[in-house]
């Protein structure tokens, strides 16, 4: 793993110079970033909404999976899966970076909602060899070689299409029609971060942005509807840092021990990995921990404020949002049952390009890099995502199907940004709250 480490640590010590450039080096926050809780609660909210924060986090940080909420609970708290793991070995192609994710996966995002199961002072390292023998025997078969993309046509799509509203900038990419003698003005509301995609293979890195649902089913990076050379450019210009360290297949173990994997699995499932991952090898056994509603609100568990021995995993959540959750834990009693359209849009991040009701938008320093600025935006909103005040209203459940399947026509032609795809599960669950 030295290659890979001493690589990992010129990414840190390297940041000050190149944040304010390719946007896989942006500071990141140093807790699990959930953007709807970042933006729209604080510390001096009252404990009522705070406590509504609190519940985002229930869902965002999938705590669910693991504490079964009640019946009647299980539509305001669907959770959120983690990423498909089926071939997650193949995707990296190193064994430095797989070995990274079981030992500590804030060492490749920093702000990442998975939770450290090694992080206490009682790591094993037999379980972690065979958690990796597993993950490596889950390895697919190459596909099909994809377009090789153009660096410069991917900045200015992941500058033009959208990918900013959750994503930083690249701090010296200039946004058409912006005053030559200013310079844009950083966002304030922190990216979600896009420094892994310096450890995929370009392959991988391609398909996935073709199709994000079939890696992350979670819907929190949903699909754009990108042509192969699209995403093959996007592919190209998110690996174009100076800092990219080319995979290297032989370092990865080239046939796991089938015993070994064997336990890999056993310890995948006994640890609760299987709770938030599927990973395309059949059933998976189900962790359970105490119900939602028995939890105590307290500093304890998951909650801690350091790693703790045992099986217990930890989150490095911050102070706000421990004191969120714990408010949300005292009021799951009388919390509403079913969740409105505003929570909905809200655990998705529609609020980051949309605004509904006074409430979200994209914030003012990203709106430039919508054309809001350029020479043809005489009214700035025109060319930014459009307001839903009365959307849901105009439109019948199949048009709004069509408009989240990509089936629909564009109705605001000077907008750059392209309309996300959700999975079916996600367009129903929505429909049946409008």
């Amino acid at each position: 793993m030295a290659r890979f480490a001493l690589a990992l640590l010129s990414l840190w010590l390297l940041r000050p110079t190149l944040l304010r450039a390719h946007p896989a080096h942006a500071e990141e926050v140093n807790y699990p970033l959930v953007t709807g809780f970042q933006r729209f609660h604080a510390a001096d909210d009252s404990p009522e909404h705070l406590a509504k924060g609190g519940e985002l986090l229930l869902n965002e940080l999938n705590c669910v999976a693991c504490h079964a909420p009640p019946e009647p609970l299980r539509r305001r708290f669907p959770g959120a899966a983690g990423p498909n793991l089926a071939g997650v070995a193949s995707r990296f192609g190193d064994e430095s970076v797989v070995q990274l994710l079981l030992r500590n996966p804030r060492m490749l995002k920093r702000s990442t909602p998975m939770p450290s199961l090694f992080a206490g002072p009682d790591r094993d390292e037999e379980e972690l060899a065979a958690l990796y023998a597993y993950l490596v025997s889950l390895r697919q078969k190459p596909g099909e070689p994809l377009l090789l993309g153009n660096v410069e046509r991917g900045r200015k799509l992941y500058h033009e299409t959208g990918c900013i509203a959750c994503h930083a900038p690249d701090g010296e990419y200039v946004p058409p029609g912006f005053p030559a003698e200013a310079t844009p003005e950083a966002p304030a509301i922190p990216s979600q971060p896009v420094r892994i995609a310096l450890f995929w293979t370009a392959d991988h890195l391609t398909r996935f942005l073709l199709d994000p649902l079939e890696y992350h089913p979670s819907g929190r990076m949903p699909g754009q509807g990108l042509a192969e050379i699209e995403a093959a450019d996007l592919a190209a210009y998110l690996q174009a840092s100076p800092l990219r360290q080319e995979p290297d297949p032989a370092r990865l173990q080239e046939t796991a021990d089938p015993g070994l994997a064997a336990r890999g699995r056993a310890w995948f499932a006994s640890k609760g990995c299987g709770n938030c991952h599927e990973t395309g090898d059949g059933p998976m056994p189900r962790r359970r921990a105490k119900p939602l509603l028995e939890l105590r609100p307290e500093p304890h568990g998951c909650l801690q404020d350091e790693p703790l021995a045992g099986a217990v995993p930890y989150y490095y959540l911050s102070p706000l949002q421990r004191s969120a959750l714990t408010l949300a834990l005292q009021n799951l009693a009388t919390t509403e049952t079913t969740a409105g359209i505003d929570e909905w849009m809200t655990r998705m991040d529609c609020y980051a390009c949309h605004a509904r009701q006074g409430k979200g938008g994209p914030e003012a320093a990203r709106e430039p890099y919508f054309g809001a600025l350029g020479p043809d935006a005489v009214d700035r909103e025109s060319f930014l995502p459009p307001a839903l005040e009365d959307v849901f209203q105009r439109r019948t459940d199949a048009g709004l199907r069509d408009l989240f399947s990509g089936r629909a026509a564009r109705r605001y032609p000077k907008a750059g940004a392209r309309m996300i795809r959700l999975p079916e599960p996600m367009v129903e669950e929505f429909l049946r709250m409008r």
